[in-house]
């Protein structure tokens, strides 16, 4: 069933937060943007939509929670990759507050859009080019990478922005400023900005399940612990259930009991049937889902 729905979107100083005033069936609601100040500029404009695809939307992340024994919301990725911004809302409506994309285009335009307690993650191909531009991402999470030549990539590209940064000093402007303030005796100007982020969180991309073992997976995280300044491994980006088994593995060889897993939603039978046994376990891992 498609209608028209209102959708109001609030801007709030360089933050957008999507909101939408939908009919009742949709269910949907900003809970957040409606507290906000009300000097905020509103525009608002009609879309034609299927209100359905939002209601399943909402079936589908209950299959994911429940079935899925998900302890917190924190513990889910919504892939928005070919996703509609409207189901972005239904998702963050569901305490859902990390989206990703497959294209390095796309993450920056999701950190664009998504409210200010959001986070977006960039799980594509990475490329060395990509570094520089996900390092201005404010609300990045994290970046999937390949090995740890790509994620060699992202330090060393942390450490030629804060160089760059370092070099090029005050402006003209702030220089004349400084002066002033210094020949009147008011204090000085503070250094300008060396800060990008202080550090960047990465997942290891397992290859195909079967072609790698827990040694060759622990020799990589020791290879980024060690020549990685500023890179911290959040766990295994995983594409099936062995991925489970091959975290537990690695945990032990490495010593880092907080590593987490990643594995994407495939339905309940194949997803969730061998999890309800894990008990605490389940905190380990995070599960991802598309949804168009």
């Amino acid at each position: 069933m498609r209608q028209r729905a209102l959708v109001a979107l609030l801007v709030a100083g360089s933050a957008c937060a999507f909101h939408t005033c939908s009919p009742a069936s949709a269910s949907v609601r900003h809970k957040n943007s409606v507290r906000r100040r009300v000097s905020e500029e509103v525009e608002s404009f009609d879309v034609d939509f299927d209100i359905d695809r939002l209601d399943a939307m909402n079936t589908y992340i209950t299959d994911v929670k429940q079935k899925g024994y998900v302890p917190a919301s924190s513990n889910i990725v919504y892939d928005c990759t070919h996703g509609q911004w409207l189901l972005m809302q239904v998702a963050y409506d569901r305490k859902i507050k990390l989206f990703a994309s497959r294209s390095a285009a796309g993450v920056a335009d999701l950190a664009a859009i998504v409210p200010d307690d959001a986070q977006v993650l960039f799980t594509g191909a990475f490329l060395p080019k990509h570094a520089k531009r996900l390092l201005k991402l404010r609300n990045l999470h994290s970046v999937v990478v390949p090995d740890a030549a790509a994620a060699r990539a992202l330090s060393d590209a942390m450490a030629d922005e804060r160089a760059r940064l370092a070099a090029k000093g005050l402006s003209k402007v702030s220089r004349a400023r400084e002066r002033y303030l210094t020949a009147g005796g008011g204090a000085q100007l503070a250094p300008p900005d060396t800060a990008v982020l202080e550090r960047i969180r990465v997942f290891l991309k397992l290859p195909e399940e079967g072609s790698t073992t827990a040694a060759a997976v622990a020799a990589t995280l020791a290879e980024v612990r060690e020549g990685c300044p500023g890179v911290e491994v959040m766990g295994l980006w995983g594409e099936g259930r062995g991925a489970y088994a091959l975290l537990q593995e690695v945990k032990a060889a490495v010593n880092a009991p907080k590593l987490k897993v990643t594995l994407p939603y495939r339905g309940v039978e194949e997803s969730f049937k061998w999890n309800q046994g894990l008990g605490e376990g389940r905190g380990s891992i995070i599960w991802t889902f598309e949804f168009e």
